[in-house]
Order: C-alpha cells, then structure tokens, then sequence
C-alpha cells in the first residue's frame, strides 16, 4: 500500500500521525481463529495466518509464493487459474462474495470439506487482491453423519419393536400347533417334514432377536460375572475350532472388577468378532484377545463415546489382517450391511455386538489401520462392588431332561386369542388345569375367585392399560407365594430387563422349554 492511501489521525497536540494500517492488518490476520489467505490476481499465495499453517500442515515458507491451486483437491485443482482467468475478463462471480463449500487438501494429501468465503480488493492500484476465509468443516460433517447414523438406527429401532412382538406371536402360534400335530404324524418323511419347520420357526426366532439386540431392546438376563473366567472359557472353545492357520493369543489382565451384564449374549458377541476376525484373513494370521480395565478418558484414541462409569472392563479383539477399507467405514455398524459373499453372513455380527453392549451400559469401539489390522473393544462398565445378580430367580433347566408335566392350575393370559389357544393346548398335554384370561384385569378377577392357582402365566405386553410385569406385582401383592411366570418377543428394560424379580420366558418357545420353566417353578 502507498502512503496516499493511508489516513491521518490528530495527535494530542493538534499535530498529525500517520496510522499504520498495515500493523492493524497483520494484528487482525494473526488473531483470526479462521484460515485466511491472500492471493494476488494470478492466483499467488501472498500472505497466510497462522490458523492456515496450523489447518493445511505446511510452514510459511512453502506456501506463500505458490499457487493458491496447491491447497485443492481435482476437480478444483485444474478450474481455479481459469475460473480467476474468466473473472478478470469477463466479471462473472463463481464464490467472490457468495461463498461456497468446497474440499480442500492437507499437506499429507487428506481432504476434508471447508467453507470458502472469498473477498475482492484493491491494493492501492489497478490490480485486484484476494483473500480467502476458510471454515473447517469436518466437526460440522461428523455431527451431520451421526444424526443421520442415529435417524436410520431409530427408524430400524421402531421398525423392529413394532414387528417383534407380532411376529414372535406368529411364530409362537405356528410353533406350538405343530408341536401338537407331531404327536400325531407317525410316519418318518412326515416328522422329518415337520422337524424342518420347526427348526426354520426357530431361526426365524433368533434372526428377531438378532435385530432387537441391534436395536437394544432384548431381554437380557444379567448376572454378575468374572470376565477373566468367561473369556478363559471361550478361548478353549475358540482353539478347538478356529482354523489351524490363525493364532490366537491372549493376556488376560490382573485386577479385572466384576461386570454385571448377560453372559450368554456376552459370549455371542465375543465370538462374531472373532468368527469376523478369522474372515479377514483367509490366508492365516494372529488374533489377540485382552482384558483389561481403562479409565473412561483412555478407552481408545479419539473415541466418541458418552461415558456412564468413570472405568471400564475392556475386551479387546484385535486381528492382523488387512483392515477395512476406508471408503466402508461409516457403514460398519449398519444391520444387514456386509463385505462377505452372499449366504456368508447376514451383516448382523457388529450391529448386534454394539446394540448389546451399548444396552448393557457400555459400547463397542473400532479402531482399523489399512494394512496392518483392526481393533475392537468392548467395554463394560466395571461394578465398585459386588451387587446381586439380580433379584429375578435363575433357574437352570437341562435340555435334556425328559418332559414333566403336573396337576396343578395355571392361569395363563394372553391377549393373542391363537397363541392363549396354543399355550393352552401346551399345558393341558402336560396335565395341568389351565384357566384364561385376555388381559390383567380380568386375570386379577381370575385370582379372586380361584384360590387354587399356583402359576401366573402372562404375557408382559397387553392392552388394556395393565402390562404382564405390573399385573404381575398386583397378583404377588394379593398371593406371595404364587409362582410367576413372564413371556415375551418384545420389552423395554423397564418392563423386562435388568433387576426384574421374575423369571422370563422369550417367545417363540419350545414346548419343552415351557414345560421345564413351569416344572421348575412349581419344584422351587
């Protein structure tokens, strides 16, 4: 700039100075938070500030006097010097003054999405300068993805939950008539006909509850447990089966806390993430297996997480094979998304694994590095003390006992006219006296006039204003020593999960299954 351009101020004297516009200038450029850069009319890096160096990864040096074109990713790269040739000759505005997002490019080659707001002055002359703010985006665009994530989880999350329940009835219904009629069909290609659909009916079972753990609305039955203990069992199962060419280690750290959470769905997830391990690496290769405890702040580097203890239990699973590809990342979680041939895999593994740990209080953590591996943690909020398991009686029930039935009355309700109708065919086969009712209030009048009930039998989600677990607590209340019994496809924690003090029944269910929780409850 030239003197003529600079103006005068009086000084106290009445005399005057001459105000240095160009150290006001560099103290604004120096003190901006924002990327700023000039740029002369060819496109020439004149002037950068400190947040430029500081976003772009480059020293001052390397930048001022090159074209501004270094710092752009293609396309944007090759149109900048004719975009600015087009300005100068025919004064069409593509971002001066309209700002624009766009991506721009690191030293280390990364890109990553700005706001560019660019500006037009003269520099005392015929000729034009520009200088360029600049707005990181990329927090902005991670909260973006994450509400958009969080939007297509809720919208499986009520998709599922409106379907479970009803769709577990279905199969509960089908379940138990065919259990009946199998009674009846002696011979050989009939039963083997109906042994395959009672075996799809129970695949079609797990695939719900494989998409209520996703979406962390299952049943889960936590007990308090010795991680190290679990973990030990499971790798003598893992070396027995895991093909010879992988190896597995593992460090099983001293001083672990108990953790409170459900140890079967603890070993489902621990073993899809080492079967997705072992997936990675066709040709062989090493699979690790830690536990550890960790502070909430130290769980993983740059970790997004929302802590709910101040320490955790950690297993972490860490496999040497080729990583995942970037480009993939933001679906990892995805239900049904997977990287495998179809009939390989159903894309559930890691959606479920994260449904259950998050439901559990704590999460599941992915670290991958392209070449060298990935790392998945799970975490599990360490107990400061030992707490009851839970208040709900754990009965153990052996598959392999024989049926027995009972002459005792059962009050069974159920809002569903055909599954009341199958459950009660169940139990009536099984000797018992069965009495009905379609929801909680008729079931206390039930209760009322029949003081020879010894089992309530009731589903947990019903209309009519009462569910399963508060008519439960009414009818405890009128009766303390009446054994109860819950079932259900689909319950929020409040209703089913932990600290619930009755024992619980998923739908659909064998026959045999319901037999042994009755028979036990009776027995107990």
């Amino acid at each position: 700039m030239n003197d003529a351009s600079v103006p005068h101020e009086k000084d106290a004297q009445g005399g005057s100075r001459q105000v240095d516009l160009q150290a006001k200038w560099h103290a604004v450029v120096e003190s901006l938070v924002h990327a700023l850069i000039v740029i002369d009319d060819r496109g020439i890096i004149q002037e950068v500030n400190p947040a430029t160096l500081e976003l772009f990864g480059y020293d001052e040096g390397e930048m001022v006097g090159q074209n501004v074109s270094m710092l752009m990713p293609e396309p944007y790269r090759h149109e900048h010097d004719s975009y600015l040739a087009r300005y100068k000759k025919t004064g069409e505005k593509r971002i001066i003054g309209i700002g624009r997002e766009v991506l721009a490019m690191r030293k280390d080659g990364k890109t990553f999405p700005v706001l560019l707001s660019v500006g037009e002055a003269l520099d005392g002359g015929p000729r034009s300068f520009f200088f360029g703010v600049i707005y990181d985006l990329t927090e902005a665009k991670q909260n973006e993805e994450r509400l958009v994530d969080a939007q297509k989880t809720e919208a499986v999350t009520q998709l599922t939950a409106g379907i479970a329940h009803d769709f577990n009835n279905m199969l509960t219904v089908i379940q138990g008539n065919l259990e009946m009629l199998d009674a009846h069909v002696a011979d050989r290609d009939g039963r083997e006909l109906l042994s395959e659909v009672l075996g799809a009916i129970e695949d079609g079972g797990r695939l719900v509850k494989q998409l209520l753990a996703f979406s962390r609305k299952q049943t889960l039955d936590p007990r308090v447990i010795d991680l190290n203990q679990l973990v030990a069992g499971l790798l003598k199962l893992l070396r027995r089966t895991i093909s010879e060419n992988i190896e597995i280690r593992d460090i099983l750290g001293a001083g672990m806390t108990p953790v409170e959470v459900d140890p079967q769905q603890l070993e489902n997830a621990i073993l899809n993430l080492v079967i997705n391990a072992r997936d990675a690496m066709p040709g062989g290769g090493r699979i690790s297996i830690e536990t550890d405890m960790v502070d909430a702040d130290n769980v993983m580097p740059g970790a997004d997480i929302h802590p709910s203890t101040d320490r955790y239990a950690r297993i972490t699973i860490r496999d040497s094979g080729p990583g995942i590809p970037e480009d993939i990342m933001s679906r990892i979680f995805e239900p049904f998304f997977s990287t495998k041939a179809p009939g390989k895999g159903s894309g559930l593994g890691l959606s479920m694994a994260q449904g259950f740990t998050r439901q559990s209080g704590g999460d599941l953590l992915l670290e991958t590095i392209p070449g060298q591996g990935t790392t998945l943690s799970i975490l599990l909020p360490g107990l400061t003390s030992v707490q009851p398991t839970s208040r709900r009686p754990q009965f153990e029930t052996d598959p392999n006992a024989p049926v027995r039935g009972g002459k005792e009355t059962i009050l069974l309700v159920e809002d569903d006219a055909r599954v009341r109708r199958a459950n009660t065919r169940r139990l009536v086969a099984l000797g018992y006296r069965v009495l009905e009712a379609a929801d909680g209030p008729t079931a206390l009048d039930i209760l009322l006039k029949h003081d020879n009930v010894e089992v309530l039998f009731s589903d947990i989600i019903m209309p009519g204003g009462m569910l399963g677990n508060e008519l439960a607590e009414k009818a405890r209340l009128m009766r303390p020593k009446l054994k109860i019994l819950l079932t259900t496809g689909y319950a929020e924690d409040a209703v089913s999960g932990r600290g619930s003090p009755f024992d619980l029944l998923s739908k659909p269910f064998r026959g045999k299954q319901l037999a042994a929780k009755v028979r036990t409850l009776l027995d107990n």
